[in-house]
Formats: structure tokens, C-alpha cells, sequence
């Protein structure tokens, strides 16, 4: 009677917050050993990936969209320079055709002149991407 209120109440737990986490936790067996072993550790996985030229990614497909924040610039020595604050305006898209992500950046500094750059991200292999740019300094 004890481990039947101990599964019920692992299966309610588990729906109340909405959990999949392992299949193997809700089969019944005779002696409960599959539900120990669900629940003795836990394994996260990511629920949302990407492949793209047969490459997988975890996570930079989920920067797609429009962002806008404070931008800094430090030099190779890490150091920022003199020029006032700047603002940056991102996009980032997926491009099927190329089956690549393209970023559009626009920086303005705080005296009113903006820059455009663009920057293409190439999948290469899993989890790594190849940076290629419009801007003949960063080729």
C-alpha cells in the first residue's frame, strides 16, 4: 500500500509540473525498479533543436529575431576606447536558400552616425559555425 501511494504521488508531482522527463517513470512494473532508476538522476535534454545543412544546434537558432541594448568595444588589449556610449540594433534570420543565419547590425554612436555590418553564419559541423562578413577588415 506505501509504494502504491509513493507511485501515485510521483505521478502527480511529475504532472503538476508538466514534466515528460522519462517515460520509463510512469510504466508500471511489479517490483517499481523502473521507476527507481527514472528517478534516481536526471538527464536534461534540450527540447528544441535545430539542423541545418545536416549540422545540429542547441541553442543559436533561438537568438532569430530582433535585439536592441548598449554596445561596447573594447581593442585587442581588451581596453575600451575613448568615443562615448554607443547603441546597437541586431536581426538575426535564418536564410533557406543559403540554408545560413545572417545578422544585421546597426551601431549608433552617441553623436547621431550609425554603421551597418552584416554577418553571415555558415554551419559547418555540430555546434560550429563558419563567420563570414561585408566588411573587407573582418574577412
Amino acid at each position: 500500500e506505501q509504494q502504491e501511494r509513493e507511485r501515485q504521488f510521483r505521478r502527480a508531482r511529475q504532472k503538476s509540473m508538466g514534466s515528460d522527463f522519462d517515460a520509463t517513470a510512469s510504466n508500471d512494473s511489479v517490483d517499481g525498479s523502473s521507476e527507481r532508476n527514472a528517478l534516481e538522476g536526471r538527464r536534461f535534454e534540450s527540447l528544441y533543436s535545430c539542423v541545418a545543412r545536416g549540422c545540429r544546434y542547441m541553442s543559436f537558432h533561438k537568438t532569430e529575431g530582433k535585439w536592441m541594448g548598449d554596445a561596447t568595444f573594447v581593442d585587442s588589449n581588451f581596453h575600451q576606447p575613448v568615443g562615448g556610449s554607443h547603441v546597437c540594433s541586431s536581426k538575426i534570420g535564418f536564410h533557406a536558400k543559403q540554408a545560413c543565419w545572417s545578422e544585421q547590425q546597426l551601431i549608433t554612436s552617441a553623436n547621431g552616425v550609425s554603421t551597418k555590418q552584416v554577418f553571415w553564419y555558415h554551419p559547418q559541423a555540430n555546434g560550429l559555425l563558419w563567420v563570414s562578413s561585408d566588411e573587407p577588415f573582418l574577412r
